[in-house]
């Protein structure tokens, strides 16, 4: 059962199940609060047996009241402090960075993370103020003035391995943000190397 994006039970789960330094907590039953959980699952086991016309409802109540438990009473590594956007776009602009020059969806690069399309969006947006498509681009263009600085590769063969299927796209989009055709940008960086 998936929980809303923006709802306070996904960030009390996620806080639980992102942290990549809590792998394991073994209930011993010393504690109340662990045989509550226990006694949850149980429940929930009961209700998927025996299911009613609010099987859903009582399914979501069971799991927030979980959740919440296990999250008042567990001690996590101080790891969970970093935020779950942060941890997604450290996922995001690493894959990125590993499959720039393959064809590229947004589905792609929220699935990286494990989250949807509109969270990828909005973490881009809020982290770096831009949307993933036109991080892609601004990725492939610095990859590509560094092929067109450091290489004797045909401006073609840049475009395509920088992931660019279609050279005059390529052309536009490199105007538009260095203010010169690739030809031309390779030139003056032969001319005036920093």
């Amino acid at each position: 059962m998936e929980f809303s994006l923006y709802s306070p039970a996904k960030q009390l789960v996620d806080c639980i199940v992102e942290n990549e330094q809590f792998q394991l907590f073994h209930f011993t039953q010393r504690e109340q609060w662990q045989d509550n959980v226990l006694q949850y699952l149980y429940r929930l086991s009961m209700l998927y047996k025996n299911k009613t016309e609010f099987y859903v409802y009582e399914v979501q109540v069971l799991l927030v009241t979980l959740w919440l438990t296990m999250r008042k009473n567990l001690g996590l590594p101080a790891k969970c402090k970093e935020s779950v956007a942060s941890i997604c776009m450290q996922k995001f602009l690493y894959y990125i960075a590993q499959h720039y020059a393959e064809e590229l969806t947004l589905e792609n690069i929220a699935a990286s993370a494990n989250v949807s399309k509109s969270a990828c969006a909005k973490y881009f947006h809020l982290n770096l103020q831009t949307t993933p498509y036109k991080y892609l681009i601004e990725y492939r263009l610095s990859k590509a003035a560094e092929l067109l600085q450091k290489t004797d590769q045909p401006i073609s063969d840049i475009a395509f391995c920088t992931g660019f299927h279609q050279v005059s796209y390529f052309g536009k989009c490199f105007k538009e943000k260095t203010g010169y055709s690739p030809r031309e940008y390779r030139r003056l960086e032969r001319n005036n190397p920093t």
